[in-house]
Order: C-alpha cells, then sequence, then structure tokens
C-alpha cells in the first residue's frame, strides 16, 4: 500500500490514531515518519521506526504509560487532503438563537 493511501486509512479509520501494527506499517512504508506518543504525563515525537522501542523502554521503567500514538497535526500529510467544508455545528431544524438581542453581559446595558 503506498504511504499516502496509509495515512488517508488511518485519518479516515481512526482519526490519525495508529495501533502497534499501523506502527509497524508505518516503519516498513517510512520508517523516519514523524509520530506523536503521548504518555501519562508528558508526550514526545519520534521517528516510526523508534515508536516501539521507547514504549517499550517505558513500560519496561514501569513509572510511565503510553496513551496513544498518532499523527502529528503538523503531518504533510494534512496538507494534501481536502478539508471539508465549514458547517453549522447546529441542525438546520434547531433553533439558533436571536443573535441580533444584546447579551446580559455587555458591559454596555
Amino acid at each position: 500500500m503506498p504511504l499516502q493511501q496509509f495515512l488517508q486509512r488511518i485519518h479516515d479509520d481512526h482519526c490519525g490514531f495508529l495501533r502497534e501494527d499501523d506502527v509497524a506499517e508505518l516503519a516498513k512504508l517510512d520508517r523516519l515518519h514523524q509520530l506523536l506518543v503521548r504518555c501519562g504525563c508528558g508526550r514526545f515525537t519520534c521517528a516510526a521506526q523508534d515508536v516501539k522501542h521507547f514504549i517499550d523502554l517505558i513500560e519496561k521503567a514501569g513509572t510511565e504509560y503510553v496513551r496513544d500514538v498518532s499523527l502529528l497535526s503538523t503531518d504533510p500529510f494534512y496538507q494534501t487532503i481536502k478539508k471539508p467544508e465549514h458547517r453549522s455545528p447546529f441542525p438546520s431544524h434547531c433553533y439558533q438563537g436571536d443573535f441580533e438581542s444584546p447579551s446580559d453581559a455587555d458591559p454596555g446595558l
């Protein structure tokens, strides 16, 4: 599977988060691809080829845990995908309020 297609699958299926087998696959496709590893009390970035090594060290120490592994928000992949058009967070049938009325928090009141 080509790298771009793999990253698209990770984005679509897992919102950018990787499982252990995904990290291994990414390391085969692009061993230096940077990933974010989030732990209980911190986070770090490292190459896909090094993720397993660092997770093993963290688990062996037993004083910390790994929460998840994900693509960086600055990953070049995100520059290549089509961004969805902005939509209102409210469905059209929901009352969205009268935004012309001043707020009681308005300092002019």
